[in-house]
């Protein structure tokens, strides 16, 4: 009877014994064999057996726990690297030497309009052609040489992108490359605006000022005849004229930089500041063997605008102006159409068309979408035009840029205004206050 009870226990320990070992197997530590110290100095085999066990539990816990303690300070830094990543303010992509982009932050993201993973030959899709990102790419896998360049073009922006090989510290084999994108077009921009002033300086103010200093020192000094004196007098007006309006540029631009334009804000048809407008542009449009089309009825159905109505028209002038200045023969169009609670105003050309490079230049300050700065007296203008325009724009809570623009095809701007509400309606019938 006494042997079959201790054969039971023993049957019931080894069982014990089976199930902690499946469990090992699963990295589960969490059962452990029961080792009285009379059984360890009887140190029989089944004892060692459990002796040997509870060590290498012991062992496998404690490198367990390493282990897990070692994967979460992996994990912390990973984590603490992709914050770091993600708030950098240029685009950064890591590529493995099969051309698989692993990884990207936000900005990348942003740039390329694409998520990883992805193939490095998608994103070179997105750049300028003439910058071979796969061709620059090989060669930093060959060489292991970094590659920097600048003034690549993405869609209407410019980039400044850096490529550099990822070597392992201990062999000399390289696994990939890092790819670092910094938008660069404001100070491309910048940099061309001082090159721009220098230009305006030498042609939009020197010019008319040594044609009246000219005229006044003939009339001064030499006789005259009353026809000659007809015209150098007109030669005098209108250089002043366009001092004028170069200084009133100046200092419109300066004052929307430091908002200390006003604005007159009241209800009106745009259909009455279109006109106006276009009747004004008329002559120079007949002149240049261009029709200018706006539709009066369309026009006339929009809701009213609430917005000034003196700067409304110096934004429409503005566009109707380049438009028949840059288009020789052909069509000029205005149109209007309600859009998201806005009033969308466009103005199309058939014209010459602007470039997809010269096209990251509009809008800027002293900018002309003409990458010759040496044409300006053929055009007759500082470059602030639509830099003026897009800024009243923004203030009266609209907002202005380029729909589309063709070589030798033509453009389409377009600005937005605000439809005026019940409450604004309101505000304008109420008597005016001193």
């Amino acid at each position: 009877m006494l042997g079959r009870k201790k054969q039971r226990k023993t049957e019931q320990e080894f069982e014990k014994l089976v199930r902690i070992f499946r469990k090992v197997a699963l990295q589960d530590y969490s059962e452990k064999p029961d080792i009285p110290d009379a059984a360890i100095e009887k140190a029989d085999p089944f004892t060692q057996l459990s002796v040997a066990l509870r060590f290498m539990i012991d062992d496998l816990e404690r490198s367990h726990a390493d282990q897990q303690k070692s994967k979460e300070l992996l994990q912390e830094e990973r984590a603490r690297l992709v914050a770091s990543l993600d708030s950098l303010a240029l685009g950064f992509m890591i590529v493995d030497k099969h051309g698989q982009v692993l990884m990207m932050n936000p900005i990348a993201s942003k740039i390329f309009e694409c998520e990883a993973p992805t193939q490095l030959e998608e994103i070179a899709t997105k750049l300028d052609p003439s910058f071979k990102l796969l061709s620059h790419y090989k060669r930093v896998l060959q060489k292991g040489v970094a590659v920097d360049k600048t003034e690549v073009a993405i869609g209407s922006r410019v980039y400044h992108v850096y490529l550099a090989p990822i070597q392992l510290l201990q062999r000399s084999s390289i696994i990939g490359a890092t790819v670092l994108v910094e938008d660069i077009t404001e100070a491309k921009a910048l940099e061309r605006t001082r090159d721009e002033f220098f230009s305006i300086a030498s042609h939009e103010l020197r010019t008319p000022l040594t044609a009246i200093r000219g005229n006044a020192s003939m009339i001064l000094n030499f006789p005259v005849k009353k026809q000659d004196m007809n015209e150098m007098l007109a030669d005098i007006q209108e250089s002043a004229t366009r001092l004028i309006e170069v200084v009133n540029d100046f200092l419109d631009a300066s004052r929307l930089e430091q908002q200390r334009m006003s604005f007159k804000y009241e209800k009106f048809k745009l259909s009455e500041i279109i006109k106006d407008v276009a009747k004004e542009m008329q002559f120079e449009a007949k002149e240049k063997k261009i029709t200018l089309h706006y539709d009066m009825e369309i026009l006339q159905k929009l809701p009213d605008v609430w917005a000034d109505p003196s700067r409304t028209k110096q934004i429409v002038y503005n566009l109707l102006g380049n438009a028949v200045k840059f288009t020789d023969g052909g069509k000029v169009a205005i149109t209007a159409a309600e859009e998201g609670g806005l009033i969308r105003i466009m103005v199309s050309d058939t014209g010459r068309g602007i470039s997809a490079e010269n096209q990251r230049l509009l809008f800027h300050k002293f900018q002309q979408a003409n990458t010759d700065l040496l044409t300006r007296d053929t055009t007759r203008g500082t470059g602030l035009g639509l830099y003026i325009s897009r800024l009243i724009a923004e203030n009266m809570g609209g907002h202005m840029g380029l729909a589309h623009s063709d070589i030798g095809k033509g453009s389409v701007f377009y600005f937005t205004l605000a439809i005026a509400t019940d409450q604004d309606k309101h505000q304008a019938a109420l008597p005016a206050t001193h």
